[in-house]
């Protein structure tokens, strides 16, 4: 007996593409059968199926199979049962029944068509984390074609249902490969929904992803052309390239390449002599911005005294510091066709999204951690908390050999974020924190923390006592101690500290501490204080003395880490976009990638593969009144 198999192509169609409310009506199973009593039963309900009489047709196929389990259309007959089930909503029972049909006749060649069905009424059931874990069992070696693609589908509607674009559209493409018939534009725009809705974080997951399984790492084709559909040019840029690196030999290589120059000649062509800057010169930060200004107005007029460089312009804009103008500054930088952009300093994350989908560099002068993740075109020159803590932390316990450490930190965000790190820190290291104490901002007598911190606030019996005067003796088993505050609360701290014995112990601060005022308010006391700063304008380096010389001669005060940072990320900039190599947004930004030990007034400065800097810090000590250089 031969058969003629069209499975239900309708509903499955429809289960694959992840959008079907169970049809009110069942297109059964053809099958060529050879007419005879055996079969009977089989054409008489499918001919019930064809008159909408469900009922009775699951009454003939239950009959049928329960004589006939062994005729060639037993397999049908489940098929048809579980596409009866699931129209009439009973998705228990139709899930039922394909396992049936896979449990009884593994070798049908229906076998495939039941497990997509299953899978198509876990989605319908809003099963989707179950649906995706099912899938995942279903060997793709065994899977023709279009069951491939099917499965992708049905994972990737899943993915999308449960909150995760990025991986949604993975399968999405993985579908999108297995097809070349009218699924595929339905999949595509499938995969530009998924798209449209990735975060600059997700796409970054998403390319690690394919960057970690070889085989996969060619379809950042496809991920590249679904960025440039819906318009994230910057995204599509860094895929593209990122495909041409990894794949030299596809056959997509010379249309990877095309777009690219596409995108660059229309959507980031830019002025070869334009750096923007995007900057708080009003508002709360207005003393910030001003100081990153002088750097960079300074690193202008430097770099365009010397005659073998174009001139260069700056653009300047007010960011103040609310997200809306932040985002409105990248924007019209954009416009303007700015190379590239310095800034912001406040509120860098709204302006990373916006210069990785505008495809604009953009280099942030702000301590957040996080704001290089958000994509290619997004970088970082400025310290961080968590750096200054590595320095801090590396030195104590490499060079000083100290292995048991006490916080005495603020309580409010500055203070408890540096506490944390730096126990972490030194916890990862192999050290030990023996004491934490904390204290209210506003207090001025630091006296009760103090006295915690050495175990002499509580009255313990059996402590240790002065024989001579009976009182307890305060027990130090720290070799050092982190004061995360400003100078004006250090200064007060520090006597307090000598007061009850703390003495020959290190003490550690932060680049706040890298004041004058500190030493003039407790001379006396913070002499050998060590504390990490991103410059230092006493620096013997020539570079440095040359800066602080002209700064000094220029604006009448001596420069900071704001302004040197500003300097040296604008001379940067100016002497990447001179090249003339480079004629190109995503070119410069590569560049600025491949960027390394930069040679700079605040030390080398290099990009790690995420876009955030690679800087050695300087360390420094207090000695008698001034700051010098620990050299390492």
């Amino acid at each position: 007996m031969k058969f003629k198999i069209n499975i239900l192509i309708a509903c499955i169609l429809l289960f694959a593409l992840g959008a079907c409310v169970p049809a009110p009506t069942v297109v059964p199973v053809k099958v060529r059968v050879e007419p005879g009593p055996e079969e009977m039963l089989f054409l008489k309900a499918e001919k019930l199926i064809q008159q909408g009489a469900y009922a009775e047709a699951l009454t003939l196929y239950e009959e049928y199979l329960a004589k006939h389990p062994n005729r060639p259309a037993a397999e049908a007959a489940l098929m048809n049962m579980g596409a009866i089930y699931s129209a009439l909503g009973n998705n228990t029972e139709s899930r039922n029944t394909y396992e049936r049909l896979i449990e009884k006749y593994p070798n049908s060649s229906f076998f495939q068509d039941a497990q997509v069905q299953i899978l198509g009424l876990l989605y319908n059931e809003g099963k989707y984390n179950e649906l995706i874990k099912e899938a995942k069992t279903i060997s793709e070696d065994i899977l023709s074609p279009v069951h491939t693609f099917r499965v992708y589908a049905l994972i990737g509607d899943a993915y999308m249902k449960s909150g995760f674009p990025a991986d949604a559209v993975y399968f999405y493409i993985k579908a999108y490969e297995k097809t070349s018939g009218y699924e595929k534009d339905s999949i595509r725009e499938k995969l530009n929904s998924a798209a449209g809705q990735l975060s600059s974080a997700d796409t970054k997951a998403l390319l690690n992803l394919l960057k970690q399984k070889p085989s996969e790492a060619c379809f950042m084709y496809r991920l590249g052309l679904v960025f440039h559909n819906v318009e994230r040019e910057g995204d599509a840029v860094s895929t593209l390239s990122e495909y041409i690196n990894r794949c030299p030999g596809d056959t997509n290589i010379y249309d990877a390449k095309r777009l690219i120059d596409i995108i660059n000649q229309k959507a980031v062509v830019y002025n070869l002599d334009t750096i923007g800057c995007a900057l708080p010169l009003s508002g709360p930060y207005k003393i910030y911005g001003d100081k990153a200004l002088k750097g960079i107005e300074l690193a202008l007029a430097q770099f365009s005294s010397e005659s073998k460089y174009a001139a260069i312009k700056i653009l300047v804009k007010d960011t103040g510091s609310e997200p809306d103008k932040v985002v409105s500054a990248i924007k019209e930088l954009t416009s303007a066709k700015a190379a590239a952009i310095i800034g912001p300093l406040v509120e860098a994350k709204s302006a990373a999204l916006e210069a990785q989908d505008r495809g604009i560099p953009m280099v942030a002068l702000t301590q957040k951690d996080d704001v290089a993740s958000h994509g290619d075109f997004v970088f970082r020159n400025f310290f961080s908390p968590s750096m200054q803590v590595k320095a801090i932390v590396s030195y104590a316990m490499n060079k000083l050999k100290l292995k048991n450490f006490a916080i005495l930190y603020p309580n409010e965000n500055y203070g408890s974020v540096f506490m944390n790190l730096f126990w972490d820190e030194v916890m990862a290291n192999g050290g030990r924190i023996v004491g934490v104490e904390t204290y209210d901002i506003s207090q001025a007598d630091f006296t009760d923390p103090v006295k915690k911190l050495v175990g002499l606030y509580y009255d313990v019996p059996g402590i240790k006592r002065d024989p001579d005067t009976d009182d307890p003796v305060p027990i130090i088993d720290f070799d050092a101690v982190f004061i995360p505050d400003a100078p004006k609360k250090a200064a007060l701290i520090m006597p307090q500290l000598a007061y009850y014995d703390v003495e020959n112990v290190s003490v550690f601060g932060t680049n706040l501490w890298h004041s004058q005022k500190l030493i003039e308010t407790a001379e006396r006391y913070v002499q050998g204080a060590i504390m990490t700063d991103g410059f230092f304008a006493e620096s013997e380096s020539k570079e440095v003395q040359d800066f602080v010389r002209v700064f000094e001669d220029t604006y009448g005060e001596k420069p900071g880490f704001i302004e040197a940072v500003s300097y040296d990320t604008a001379m940067m900039l100016f002497t990447l976009i001179s090249r003339p190599e480079i004629s190109s947004r995503s070119e410069l930004m590569f560049e600025i990638k491949k960027l390394k030990n930069y040679k700079g007034v605040t030390g080398l400065t290099s990009f790690d593969e995420n876009g955030d800097v690679q800087k050695k810090f300087y360390l420094l000590r207090i000695k008698g009144e001034e700051f010098v250089q620990i050299e390492d």
